[in-house]
């Protein structure tokens, strides 16, 4: 088992695993550090669209993880772009014509939330 580095005991701990469009990382790291939520960014790569994104890990406290998942709400809403469809895997759809504008959301975060039993260095 790890070396547990930082007191659990009594708490009841999440893993949130975030991932952020690459263009809006710096400024979530800096928001859940102004909140009071530690964190660790690593860079990305995927999705839909296949642009760059980064991945922010952070353990918070279940009783927090409300407050958390607020804050990204609010800053970090979801908004619908316009694409082609040639831009889109699904474009080999016979009755889609390639100069048709498709509307997608995008922006936003997604949020994974996984239990935590123990963290430290090994």
């Amino acid at each position: 088992m790890l070396d547990q580095q930082f007191p659990m005991s009594g708490k009841i701990m999440k893993l949130c695993i975030i991932i952020v469009p690459r263009d809006d990382s710096d400024r979530l790291s800096k928001m859940l550090s102004d909140a009071d939520f530690h964190s660790t960014k690593i860079s990305s790569s995927g999705g839909f669209l296949g642009k760059g994104s980064s991945t922010i890990f952070s353990a918070v406290d279940e009783l927090q993880l409300g407050d958390l998942i607020s804050l990204l709400r609010k800053h970090f809403p979801e908004t619908v772009e316009s694409v082609p469809a040639s831009s889109l895997p699904f474009t080999s759809e016979p009755d889609l014509p390639s100069t048709q504008m498709i509307d997608i959301r995008v922006g936003g975060v997604v949020v994974f939330v996984v239990p935590l039993e123990a963290f430290g260095a090994i």
